[in-house]
Parts: structure tokens; C-alpha cells; sequence
């Protein structure tokens, strides 16, 4: 939990020094962080989709793992000491 805190404030960060140094394109950055894709073009559709490929690809491979449903299931193993029975 604490590790995506972590990660969520450093990409904040990285937003905002990313828009500090742009000034002049503001209002188009910030149209794409809330959802707006009129400025986009297929040149960025381009740039951005081996990274899609390649990160989608890694999910497939490893989504037994990523089900954290499937953790709902799991259980430890009870010890003695743990069970409530005597030892």
C-alpha cells in the first residue's frame, strides 16, 4: 500500500515538473490529463503502442499472478500454534 502512495506522489511530481516547463502548451496539457484527446494525433498513437503491446503483453503472461481475486482463496497453512490445538 505504502509502495503506491509512493509511486502516485512521485508521477505527481514528475506531472508537475513536466508542466512547469511547459508553460506555453498548458492548457493542452492539461486537456490530455483530464481525458481530452483532440490534440492527440496517430504520430502519438505510434509513439505510445510498443509500450501498450509490450505492457499488455506482460500482463497475459503473468496474470495468474496478478489475479489478486484469486487471493481471496488462498489460506496459510494453520500450525499448532496458531490452530487453538494443544502441543
Amino acid at each position: 500500500m505504502l509502495a503506491g502512495v509512493t509511486v502516485g506522489a512521485f508521477f505527481t511530481a514528475l506531472q508537475t515538473f513536466v508542466q512547469q516547463h511547459s508553460v506555453q502548451n498548458l492548457q493542452e496539457i492539461y486537456s490530455f490529463i483530464l481525458g481530452g484527446i483532440a490534440t492527440a494525433s496517430w504520430h502519438d498513437v505510434a509513439l505510445v503502442s510498443p509500450y501498450v503491446v509490450a505492457s499488455a503483453l506482460v500482463m497475459l503472461l503473468h496474470a495468474r499472478v496478478l489475479d489478486v481475486l484469486a487471493l481471496a482463496t488462498w489460506r496459510p497453512q494453520a500450525s499448532a500454534s496458531t490452530s487453538g490445538a494443544p502441543a
